[in-house]
Parts: structure tokens; sequence; C-alpha cells
């Protein structure tokens, strides 16, 4: 996981933790594996998995997005942004920049984590095909 419970405590107060555990146990685990897994699908292509150093800006990603979900899923006021009263509108914005971080990780090669380097694997290109339906002298007739 890229993450613990800790982390995502840095985000969201104990109180509603707790509110999520008791509504649905076990969810904040399960959470923390649904993100983790969504990383690892959004990063499998570009990075070799797993990876051995989880570096920070991972870590703080899942996190984020951890803690919005908890948040989401216990109160409604994440739908709305429009509010002054909105206790939450850092976190919304946390997400948000956490959603563009990982697209942007996902779309190229990020510090701290080691890349497959496909370009550089590929010796040669061989390229198989069927054997010709038509030839030469069939072709020249038309």
């Amino acid at each position: 996981m890229y993450c613990s419970i800790a982390d995502v405590k840095d985000y969201v107060l104990d109180k509603y933790l707790d509110a999520m555990e008791e509504q649905n146990s076990g969810v904040l685990d399960r959470m923390l594996e649904s993100v983790s897994g969504e990383i690892d699908e959004a990063i499998q292509f570009r990075y070799n998995l797993p990876l051995s150093v989880i570096p920070q800006q991972l870590k703080r990603i899942a996190a984020v997005i951890t803690a919005y979900r908890v948040i989401g899923a216990i109160t409604s006021v994440v739908s709305s942004e429009s509010s002054v009263e909105n206790e939450f509108l850092y976190l919304q914005q946390m997400y948000k920049s956490a959603e563009k971080e990982l697209n942007d990780i996902k779309n190229k090669c990020a510090d701290g984590l080691d890349p497959l380097h496909l370009d550089e694997d590929i010796e040669k290109l061989e390229v198989y095909s069927c054997a010709r339906t038509f030839t030469d002298q069939m072709l020249s007739m038309f």
C-alpha cells in the first residue's frame, strides 16, 4: 500500500474515521487497498512494480484521495464547494491537486520512481505477416 491509516489521519480527524468504521467496519482498510490499486493501475505501464521505495509524493496522493473518499462516504459536504462554512474545502482542493498529480505521473516519468525504460529494451523490431495472396504477376493484369 502507498500509505497507512496514520497518513490518512494527517488529513482527517479521528472522529470522522471512527464514524466511518462504526458505519462500516474495515472500510478504511478496503479504501486504502482500493486507492493503492488505482495508483498501481495508473503507473504500471511506466514504472516497475512493486516500487522498492514509496516516494513521498505518492504517499501524499494516496492519503489525500483516501481521506477525501472517507469524508465523501459519511457526509454530503464534499459535493459543495460554494459554501463558506465548508470545513472540507481545503481537502477538496487537495484532492483535485492529487488527482492531477497522479495523472501527470501516469503520463510522464517522475522523480524518485524507477521507469521501465521501454525504448532502451528494444534492440530490433521484427514484423511477420501472412504469405501474399496476390503475386506481382496477378496484380499486373489490372
